[in-house]
């Protein structure tokens, strides 16, 4: 209880400082070559202009939250373990480290995931409004596990922290004389020795602190390996070269020092981060530049922060002598956003402009009015801006070699480099992955570090390979996706979840739905995969589709959806989108447009055509478990049991295996094959259901018909016994008198009655 009290009392007093602590550790991100150093001093200024005096204390609510009890489970701690193990003597110094080590090792571990959200409240770039939120938020957008992240950097610096403290502390305590220990001084002397303890044991944990605040402030950096690997690189481009350097004057240094480049240079190259924190610091010194606001905007634009972007620019409009222009440009941050109503509305009231027509080129594209469609389509000029934005929308709508043409075409001019992502962009979406690799290796060799290029790439092995092989090359994003690139983390997050098989899907991809056209999707896929099939069809039911994907995943969603509530509406349109894109000249001759043909015949209980199609493709398929389930049962419906047993029993996934329908065909198999031996193995380790009911009856009367007479009467008692019937009375009576009639015939064993008697008399199951 004191212990918290105190805690609660320090954590007041020293937020500010914390903070401060914070914001510091945070700013390597955008430390640049040349860039000017920012100190404490400067921090608290910038925090208390650019917000207000009292944002010094933002994130004290999950300070409280994590400190109360965290001070209270340690020093409960570290008493616990004190009297257990040092109850008749004072630790040692090695003792005294282990006992704050390890108290402050569980109450870190207890209090971790309010040690993220406070990190996070503190480096301003999350703008949660309440530690509740706060941990909503992270948990639907990040999942369980980033509340966790930094653990061990958590461990390295809490456990040694304390430990150190600890023996430094008791140390210095020792070493007072003892006069001053009970004199009126000993307050100031306990203050004096917890201060040196403390300065000693943060130098040797800073580094520790610096990179759980990088790991808990940005969750790509996926292990603490990885953020000092970051942090290294991060400290070194900001390092100045040494050596082979002429010497040169004191005040030559001193005004090379002090030189920053100007923010046309920064611009120039592109180095959007560079020229913000250029302005953000002249903002916080009183020095603007000429039309700062709108540069503040134009980089945290081009930066991917389209939320700053238009938070600049609305604070523009409201000032009396806003340029007219600066609404296309809040437009654009809107349309970004996904706000598309607003952007309209925002578009509508900038003047006349080449950059207004391709924006409401766009929205019309995005509400589907094809009369404004083509409206502002003629109003498009033979200009690389206005082809780029025409090749787009056919970007969007599908029409991939129409786009590669208008890129191929505006690839005549060299400097347009960028322009080999949207032609590989395109070959992907064609699917034809390896001329996409080749595409974008000519561009990556210039820019190694492009974050949409990187992620293409990653998908191409995605689809080329594996997901392992995706996920290693997406980690080479690490480095370029910061807090102030939101576009890159939502599209990292996503793209992990589909190369990791769907794992975290309900976190990260719902809020994705409206971003990232391919969420909802994966999230369909998702459903289907975890068997919830009206999920799935509650997601795309009003998908308007437009690609073969999209049609192609209705189908599927339609046709469990009608298999599992006996849907014959639901069976009809699916094998209506089968057939609409098997059918299409663009899908026939490819393997999932021939997959969709056998789908569709498969539907109308065509299997001779099944069969065409899916031979066609089986050399793609040998191990994949959904196609030979579907390859047997087409074999099976043709007669073809031999040929379907085989297929049948090539199937490795249990699920399946367990599935009634595979059961029962797998029997029929071995019935027809003369093997009714195995099909009443295969009833024996169902457990007692109506699907074993089911595979009851169908052994008896498929071995009856197929003159397997005494597993036809076994079948038939069986069922006698569990529903005294007539018709499965005379089944059994039948049955026995063909064993007869076989055994007369020398085509069974004389022994058969006499052993199934036998067992029967025992209780025991006889199978011959």
């Amino acid at each position: 209880m004191c212990g918290s009290l105190s805690g609660t009392c320090s954590t007041l007093l020293f937020q500010p400082l914390d903070l401060v602590k914070t914001r510091l550790q945070t700013l390597q991100n955008k430390a640049k070559p040349g860039a000017p150093k920012v100190g404490m001093f400067a921090v608290f200024v910038n925090v208390i202009k650019t917000e207000n005096f009292f944002s010094l204390w933002k994130g004290i609510s999950p300070s409280f939250v994590r400190c109360i009890p965290g001070v209270g489970i340690y020093f409960s701690t570290f008493y616990s373990l004190k009297q257990h193990f040092f109850l008749d003597r004072a630790p040692s110094a090695g003792g005294a480290v282990l006992l704050g080590a390890g108290a402050r090792a569980v109450a870190g571990v207890s209090m971790l995931p309010f040690t993220v959200i406070k990190t996070r409240f503190e480096s301003g770039c999350y703008n949660y409004v309440s530690v509740v939120g706060a941990l909503r938020s992270v948990y639907e957008t990040e999942g369980i596990r980033t509340l966790f992240s930094g653990l061990t950097a958590t461990l390295l610096r809490d456990a040694p922290f304390s430990g150190i403290y600890v023996m430094f502390y008791s140390q210095a305590k020792r070493a007072l004389p003892p006069e001053v220990s009970s004199s009126a001084y000993a307050p100031l002397m306990n203050f004096g020795c917890g201060m040196v303890a403390g300065v000693l044991a943060s130098l040797f944990t800073q580094p520790a602190d610096v990179v759980k605040t990088h790991i808990q402030v940005s969750p790509s950096h996926w292990s603490t390996a990885d953020a000092v690997r970051y942090i290294y690189r991060i400290l070194s481009r900001v390092k100045p070269a040494v050596g082979g350097e002429s010497q040169v004057s004191c005040s030559e240094k001193k005004k090379n020092k002090t030189k920053v480049p100007p923010l046309e240079e920064y611009l120039q190259q592109r180095d959007y981060l560079g020229a913000l924190t250029l302005l953000e610091f002249q903002r916080s010194i009183g020095e603007k530049e000429e039309h700062a606001d709108l540069w503040i905007g134009y980089c945290a634009f081009h930066l991917g922060d389209y939320k700053r972007a238009m938070e600049e620019y609305k604070s523009l409009t409201e000032q009396p002598e806003c340029p007219a222009d600066v609404w296309v440009h809040l437009a654009c941050a809107l349309f970004f956003l996904g706000l598309y109503k607003e952007a309209e509305e925002a578009a509508s009231k900038a003047p006349v402009s080449p950059l207004q027509n391709r924006l409401l080129f766009h929205l019309a594209h995005k509400f589907n009015d094809e009369k404004k469609l083509m409206g502002f389509h003629q109003n498009l000029e033979d200009v690389t801006q206005d082809q780029l934005s025409l090749a787009s929308i056919h970007y969007m709508r599908s029409h991939y070699q129409e786009a590669i043409d208008i890129y191929k075409r505006l690839l005549q001019n060299r400097d347009l480099l960028a322009l080999k992502v949207y032609v590989a962009l395109c070959y992907y979406k064609l699917d034809y992955y390896d001329v996409s690799q080749e595409v974008l290796a000519v561009y990556l060799q210039s820019i190694p570090d492009s974050t949409i290029a990187l992620n293409l790439k990653a998908c191409n092995h995605f689809r080329l390979y594996n997901g392992k092989a995706a996920e290693a090359e997406l980690k080479n994003l690490i480095d370029i996706s910061s807090c102030s690139f939101e576009f890159a983390k939502e599209l990292i997050r996503h793209n992990l979840v589909v190369f990791r098989g769907g794992e975290g899907a309900l976190q990260v991809l719902p809020p994705l739905i409206d971003v990232i056209p391919e969420a909802r999707l994966n999230l369909v896929i998702y459903y289907l995969r975890q068997d919830d099939v009206q999920e799935a069809y509650n997601l795309i039911q009003d998908l308007a589709p437009s690609t073969p994907q999209e049609y192609i995943l209705k189908g599927v969603v339609n046709a469990a959806l009608g298999q599992e509530i006996v849907s014959r509406d639901h069976l009809k349109i699916a094998q209506q989108f089968f057939q609409l894109v098997g059918c299409s000249a663009s899908e026939c001759d490819t393997i999932p447009g021939r997959q969709c043909m056998a789908s569709c015949f498969f539907l109308l209980r065509q299997f001779e055509d099944v069969l065409i199609y899916l031979n066609s493709v089986k050399g793609y398929f040998y191990n994949d478990d959904t196609f030979n389930f579907n390859f047997a049962q087409a074999k099976a419906a043709l007669g073809h049991y031999k040929e379907a047993e085989e297929v049948f029993l090539l199937i490795q996934s249990e699920k399946m295996k367990n599935d009634y329908v595979y059961l029962s065909w797998l029997a029929r198999c071995y019935i027809m094959n003369q093997r009714g031996h195995l099909a009443w193995e295969l009833y024996l380790k169902m457990g007692t259901s109506s699907d074993s009911f089911s595979l009851l009856q169908l052994i008896a009367n498929d071995c009856y018909k197929m003159g397997q007479f005494y597993y036809a009467a076994k079948a038939f008692d069986a069922l006698e016994k569990l529903d005294p019937e007539s018709n499965y009375w005379e089944g059994k009576r039948g049955a026995c008198v063909g064993i007869f009639q076989l055994i007369l015939a020398n085509k069974e064993s004389k022994y058969v009655l006499f052993f199934s008697f036998l067992c029967n008399s025992l209780g025991l199951d006889y199978t011959f």
